[in-house]
């Protein structure tokens, strides 16, 4: 199948709105640069593809293309006739469906918002052949992807150099490439090294859904009328939780939510109806941070609202050196429940001593702070599982600090209860238990990189972690296997 139109664009911050469709040339670079590429569909309406590949040709030898994704393009584009990154109304570019005139997807930033999962799109990827003699290069497409071309819900094909940046290695010398450039032949290009697609085809369409669902159009939900109320304006020099000054003292709040907001000056607080907290708000390089508890220039106040309190307005009085000014709580008729439904996790890479106290200041304030147990050696922070002589891991120590984050007794007196941490990064990485060193046999891929006795620890010790936390009963809490290391 011949290529009915081809389009290279970029994300680099001064390249956004070029259009190259006029190139002779497409390139690939990592996250930074891409391709747009197609075929007319309607000579194959109604067939069933089963193999698809692209095939390019290599404008960059030092430069081949390697592993390699390709989309569906869920929006159509326009391939324009510009080169240099010209800006060409009209024409797609990387932040335009059309230059000038439609945003992709509904309004979004960019191109990926429909592409790579993205708005309904579909994505597979492979390994892009070596370069023949003739320097062709074969990239597979999955089927699927090819397919929503020809049933009409993709637009054409959404090309990624998956490699991006590369290293070559020479013993322990390692030369890294940043953002290697990658060109291939457009169907600008002379006739001999225009890109193509070759399909294989069945008869007959693609089965269709046994069942269909039929839409039917739900009425408006209707919302009773939120009555005005006027501001009232703060008496005392007082701020927002951004800094900004405080517009009002009449707040809203639900059950069991916090609110927070400083005045200037030492703070009496009479609000017998709330949980109240002060903390005084030191500066540290010009910033206020951390809030500690006790007095200060600055008093950052707290004021929690029991999950029992009944819907209604709630009064309380701030008096600083003698000057008082009232607020009021209007209090919503719901109640915030205790397991978050959003997990604002607040990524951590260390913390002091007193490491619990911080994880209990993000349980009240309803985030989920989650330290990594391990630092870019791969060392995993004490107390860890230790493995004994006779084969069997000792938990004992990790247990007794880490359990009552993970069952919730660390917080059993908060206001949100004894509900465990929502995340919690486990301690398995790269090189712990195992010695990546120890099993490395060389390779570019992780995949094919270490000896089988390296995955075989890793198997194990993935089982291990799973059956201790079920033996324990932490099935609450979302595990992370996170991969933090990076090339």
């Amino acid at each position: 199948m011949e290529v009915s139109r081809d389009l290279w664009i970029s994300a680099y911050s001064k390249e956004v709105e070029g259009n190259n469709g006029g190139s002779h040339r497409l390139k690939l670079k990592g996250i930074q640069e891409f391709f747009l590429i197609d075929f007319d569909p309607a000579p194959l309406r109604g067939k069933k593809i089963t193999k698809a590949q692209l095939h390019v040709h290599l404008a960059s030898p030092e430069a081949p293309l390697r592993r390699t994704t390709v989309s569906t393009i869920s929006q159509d584009w326009v391939e324009g006739a510009g080169s240099s990154y010209a800006k060409t109304p009209g024409a797609s570019s990387f932040v335009w469906a059309k230059t000038g005139e439609l945003r992709w997807g509904n309004n979004e930033p960019d191109i990926t918002s429909v592409v790579c999962g993205e708005g309904g799109s579909l994505w597979g990827f492979g390994e892009a052949s070596a370069p023949d003699a003739e320097g062709w290069q074969v990239i597979p497409i999955a089927p699927e992807v090819a397919q929503a071309r020809l049933e009409g819900w993709s637009h054409g094909f959404y090309v990624i150099d998956d490699i991006g940046s590369e290293y070559t290695r020479d013993g322990n010398a390692v030369k890294f490439t940043n953002f290697v450039n990658r060109y291939v032949s457009s169907r600008e290009d002379k006739r001999i090294h225009k890109p193509y697609f070759t399909l294989w085809l069945e008869d007959g369409a693609v089965e269709a859904p046994k069942v269909v669902n039929q839409v039917n159009p739900v009425a408006a939900a209707t919302l009773p009328p939120v009555p005005a109320i006027s501001a009232v304006k703060p008496t005392l020099p007082s701020k927002d939780i951004f800094g900004r000054e405080l517009a009002s003292t009449h707040f809203f709040a639900a059950k069991g939510e916090t609110i927070g907001f400083s005045v200037a000056g030492k703070a009496l607080i009479k609000a017998p109806d709330l949980g109240v907290k002060l903390y005084s708000m030191p500066k540290v390089a010009g910033l206020t941070d951390p809030l500690v508890p006790g007095d200060g220039d600055e008093t950052f106040i707290d004021l929690h609202v029991p999950k029992n309190t009944p819907a209604g307005d709630l009064k309380g009085t701030i008096t600083v050196n003698g000057t008082a000014m009232p607020f009021t709580i209007t209090v919503w008729n719901f109640t915030l429940p205790d397991r978050l439904s959003f997990l604002p996790q607040m990524n951590a890479y260390g913390l002091p001593g007193h490491a619990r106290d911080y994880y209990r200041l993000a349980h009240e304030h309803r985030v989920v702070l989650n330290q990594l147990p391990y630092g870019w050696t791969g060392k995993v922070d004490e107390p860890a599982p230790k493995l004994g002589g006779d084969g069997k891991w000792d938990w004992t120590k990790f247990d007794a600090e880490f359990g009552p984050l993970l069952d919730g007794s660390a917080f059993a007196d908060l206001p949100r209860g004894a509900v465990p941490v929502d995340a919690y990064y486990l301690l398995l990485n790269e090189n712990w238990p195992m010695k990546h060193d120890e099993h490395f046999k060389g390779g570019y891929w992780i995949e094919s990189a270490f000896d089988e006795a390296y995955w075989t620890q890793f198997r194990a010790m993935a089982a291990e972690i799973a059956k201790h936390l079920e033996a324990k009963g932490w099935t609450e809490p979302m595990f992370e296997f996170y991969l933090n290391n990076k090339v």
